[in-house]
């Protein structure tokens, strides 16, 4: 089952968050719990038992970690067991010959169990000692496939105790609404056009094509994803639990160190907590702070996917990092045209290298939008206005969404009777969208 599907919306949710509300608040982590499973066996019911023995194991490994404080050793052994299992079971699926049953969700809920058993055993938290509490938090269904990727400690005090108030559903609702549009209205249909470029074939696209369908995958990433991110804290808020933030206005960034403070916060920050810093940080030297650097990026690539273009995709990532470290960034803050052309090339170069798997494809892709010599052929130009009549608007729509503007905006007329209206005929036209068959699955559902 996906957010953006009639089941969802018109049965999911009227049945489950009836039984939500009515349900005593000491009863309503069960019903969760019972719906979160409901939610998870329709999209994946084959897998179901999988992320249950995941699940079970890892309640085990943090009760161990917790009740192992007298001997340190020890509590260091059961921690490396916890993260092996984890990371044998993420690589057996998305490494090994099993990956057509890779589990929906694996790699949300690998990083989400790591966190919990690590900040157990570093004394953040303490572990749950009620196996529905701790069941409640691993499968909570609005983050669970697709994020946000949410600690353990972040939801701790709802899951024990939450108040849920008249003004807190129509928040979720809203935002909700909000999430469902990006994603069906702008990020389905920049799909749409990545699809029929696609279509074509890369050998014959003109270079103003090449770049119009990189600013497609670019929207279409940001928009499918950070919808989702949007639909789930909605349904948190509407839950009674407050999820992490996963987006903050990432393509108005001026490098690409800023890009990652901006773009899926919740995973960027768990890499600095989990993998970055215990290796040093960059406190142990320039070329120390490189090596954890390339660490990092490696890992990013592969927790992506495993053919080579996410590998070069988070290599790509970490020499720009690099450099910026060392000397570009202040060269970049010192005026803003450069910033705005450099980001310019980066997000959507980075975006393609991330969406075309194959190296061939790749080198063509990237040939064509270099390709200065396409402008000698006019009639070959005119592939650009025939795409841009179905979709220009919708992408120049993209451009604007994404800037600082329309959230300023929101903040400031949330409020009002007119926002309300809005986001209902918002909903209502997301419904129409979806009804029409004009809705896709989520890019990172397979993830």
């Amino acid at each position: 089952m996906i957010f953006n599907s009639i089941e969802f919306i018109f049965y999911f949710i009227p049945i489950f968050f009836s039984i939500y509300y009515i349900c005593p608040a000491k009863g309503r982590n069960f019903v969760l719990l019972a719906g979160s499973f409901v939610f998870y066996a329709w999209g994946d019911i084959y897998s179901l038992p999988i992320v249950v023995l995941s699940a079970f194991v890892n309640y085990s490994f943090g009760s161990i970690i917790e009740h192992r404080k007298e001997r340190s050793a020890m509590r260091k052994v059961w921690l490396f067991l916890a993260v092996i299992f984890h990371v044998g079971v993420f690589c057996m699926f998305r490494m090994g010959n099993i990956l057509s049953i890779m589990p929906l969700g694996l790699s949300f809920y690998t990083f989400q169990a790591i966190s919990y058993v690590a900040d157990v055993y570093l004394g953040k938290i303490h572990a749950e000692q009620s196996p529905i509490g701790y069941f409640t938090y691993f499968f909570m269904f609005p983050k669970f496939v697709s994020g946000p990727i949410t600690r353990y400690g972040e939801i701790q005090t709802a899951l024990e105790h939450r108040k849920i108030s008249p003004l807190q559903v129509e928040e979720g609702l809203k935002i909700f609404a909000i999430g469902l549009g990006g994603k069906v209205l702008i990020a389905d249909q920049m799909g749409k056009l990545w699809n029929a470029i696609q279509t074509v074939g890369f050998e014959s696209i003109s270079m103003p094509l090449a770049w119009l369908g990189a600013i497609a995958v670019s929207l279409q990433i940001y928009f499918d994803f950070q919808g989702y991110s949007l639909m789930a804290i909605g349904l948190g808020r509407m839950l009674g639990f407050k999820l992490p933030q996963n987006f903050r206005q990432p393509y108005t960034s001026g490098s690409v160190t800023e890009f990652w403070r901006n773009w899926h916060m919740t995973l960027s920050l768990w890499f600095r907590d989990y993998v970055y810093i215990p290796l040093g940080g960059s406190k142990k030297g320039v070329f120390r702070t490189i090596c954890n650097l390339l660490v990092v990026w490696v890992l990013t690539g592969l927790w992506h996917g495993t053919t080579g273009n996410f590998l070069l995709w988070g290599i790509g990532f970490f020499i720009l990092l690099t450099l910026e470290k060392l000397f570009l960034k202040k060269a970049l803050d010192a005026t803003i045209l450069l910033k705005r052309v450099y980001m310019f090339f980066v997000i959507p170069i980075s975006w393609i290298v991330f969406s075309i798997t194959d190296a061939g494809e790749l080198y063509t892709y990237l040939q064509r939008m270099f390709d200065v010599t396409s402008f000698y052929d006019m009639a070959n130009l005119w592939d650009v206005v025939y795409y841009l009549k179905d979709y220009g608007w919708t992408a120049l729509f993209g451009l604007v969404l994404s800037t600082t503007l329309p959230s300023k905006v929101y903040e400031k007329c949330k409020k009002h009777f007119v926002t309300a209206v809005i986001l209902i005929l918002l909903f209502w036209l997301s419904v129409y969208y979806i009804m029409s068959a004009e809705s896709n699955p989520f890019l990172y559902s397979h993830f």
